[in-house]
C-alpha cells in the first residue's frame, strides 16, 4: 500500500501515515521516536538509514514524499477516508483536525 509519512505540522512532536490508496490518515499520531520504531517493524530488512531518510524528509517538508505531495507547500491535504468522507484539510490545520477528531 503506497504510504508516506506526515508530519503534522512544524511545532509538535507528531507523525502520522497517510495511504495514498484511501487517501486517509492510516496510523495513530506517533513522535518521531515511534514512527521510527514503527516502520521498523513493518520492515525489518529496511536499513536503519533508508528509515531515518524518510523522517528527515518529513521533518524538512511535512512529508516523505520525494515529489514533495501533502507537504508544508500544499495548501490542503484531501481526506477521503476510502470514499466515507471528503474534507479538504488546509495543511496548516492537519495537526488540529487528526488529533481532534474529524468533523462528522
Amino acid at each position: 500500500m503506497p504510504r508516506c509519512v506526515l508530519k503534522l505540522d512544524r511545532e509538535h512532536d507528531a507523525y502520522v501515515l497517510f495511504s495514498t490508496v484511501v487517501d486517509g490518515v492510516v496510523s495513530e499520531v506517533m513522535t518521531r521516536e515511534q514512527m521510527f520504531a514503527h516502520l521498523k517493524q513493518e520492515d525489518r530488512a529496511m536499513p536503519d538509514e533508508l528509515v531515518e531518510v524518510r523522517l528527515v524528509r518529513a521533518d524538512l517538508t511535512g512529508t516523505s514524499s520525494k515529489d514533495g505531495d501533502y507537504g508544508w507547500d500544499d495548501g490542503y491535504v484531501l481526506i477521503l477516508d476510502g470514499g466515507a468522507r471528503e474534507d479538504r484539510v488546509p495543511r496548516e490545520e492537519l495537526y488540529e483536525y487528526v488529533t481532534q477528531g474529524q468533523p462528522s
